[in-house]
Parts: structure tokens; C-alpha cells; sequence
């Protein structure tokens, strides 16, 4: 037990520390069509700890990264940002002081294969508030898609809110393609209000 909460302890220094990194700012540009992916149930996939380097995700700097935010009424076919804490609705009510854990699926079409990682980004300018590697499993994707190679597309990671906003925060999670340096807009975008 004592082990559990020294963990707990140290998970929230690292992610107050990460918050305190260097800067966010995030270069955009103008989306594509898409096609619509199915809608799977989601699973629970392992939960890995929010890191905001941007060094994991291969590049320097964030405005490195090319972000291609959804169309107006378009749908994603790079996955989902499922939920937050179990809640699969866009908008949540939580108190400052619960721990968030986000979830969903994510994967690159064009290289038959998951994404690398997962950006969830806040806000117009897309700040980065986390970084998840996508590697659950999730074969009501791979069964949804028709394709085995989907089977862990899943991720999941827990932020600290203490590094958001203090009243209302607007989430978006982005498949991310370490070859291309892309970074492609998965459906669902969530808003949190905090009432703490």
C-alpha cells in the first residue's frame, strides 16, 4: 500500500514538473476531407502517466508537428477520444482535485497500422497538456475495421488537472504519425468545467 501511494506521490510531482516544460505553441493547418470511421465500445487499456516533452514524439519544438484539425461536420478516420474518467459524453462537470484519466483509440489509415502516440492538446493555439503511447488492446477496433493490425490502437493517460485551467478546459486528442511529423484530429472533442 505504501509502495501504491508513493507512486501516486511521484506520478504528480513528474506531471506538475512536465507542465512547468518549455512552450506549447503549436503550428495549424486547414483539414481534409474525411472519411467516417465506425464507433467502437471502448476497453480499458493500461494507463500510462502524462509526459509533455515533445522530445517522445521525435521533434524539437511543437511547431514542428503539422496539426489537421477536422473539418466543420467531418468525421475522423484516425479514431476516437472516447472518454474522460469512464464518461463517454463531450461534457463534463468534475471537481479540480479528481485525477483525469483520457481514453480512446487512435490510427494512421494510410500505413495500415495504430498511430505512434497520441497529442491531447487544449484550447485554439493547441497547447500540449499530454502525450499517451498507443499500444491497448482493442479488437472491438481491429473487429470494426475489418483489420488485425488495429488490434492495440488503444491508449490512455492520466493528467493532473492542476496543469489545466482553472475553470473550463476544451480537450481535443490527435493521432499522431512519427514518419510524417502529422498530426490528424480524432473525433469527439471534450469539454471539462470545473466546479472546485
Amino acid at each position: 500500500m505504501l509502495q501504491l501511494k508513493n507512486l501516486v506521490v511521484f506520478t504528480a510531482i513528474a506531471v506538475a514538473l512536465a507542465a512547468c516544460g518549455p512552450s506549447t505553441e503549436t503550428a495549424t493547418t486547414p483539414a481534409p476531407a474525411t472519411t467516417t470511421a465506425p464507433t467502437a465500445t471502448p476497453a480499458s487499456p493500461a494507463t500510462a502517466t502524462s509526459t509533455v516533452s515533445v522530445s517522445d514524439l521525435g521533434v524539437q519544438n511543437i511547431s514542428e508537428v503539422k496539426f489537421s484539425p477536422l473539418a466543420e461536420g467531418a468525421e475522423s478516420a484516425n479514431g476516437f477520444f472516447d472518454g474522460i474518467n469512464n464518461q463517454f459524453t463531450p461534457e463534463h462537470t468534475l471537481p479540480k482535485t479528481e485525477t483525469l484519466v483520457f481514453t480512446g483509440w487512435a490510427i494512421i489509415p494510410s500505413t495500415n497500422k495504430p498511430a505512434n502516440q497520441v497529442i491531447v492538446t487544449q484550447g485554439d493555439q493547441n497547447a500540449v497538456v499530454a502525450i499517451a503511447p498507443v499500444n491497448a488492446e482493442r479488437a472491438d477496433v481491429a473487429e470494426a475495421n475489418k483489420n488485425p493490425s488495429y488490434r492495440n490502437s488503444g491508449w490512455t493517460v492520466t493528467v493532473n488537472p492542476a496543469t489545466l485551467p482553472a475553470d473550463k478546459v476544451v480537450l481535443k486528442a490527435w493521432a499522431y504519425n512519427s514518419d510524417t511529423k502529422e498530426a490528424s484530429q480524432l473525433n469527439r472533442v471534450h469539454t471539462i468545467t470545473f466546479n472546485q
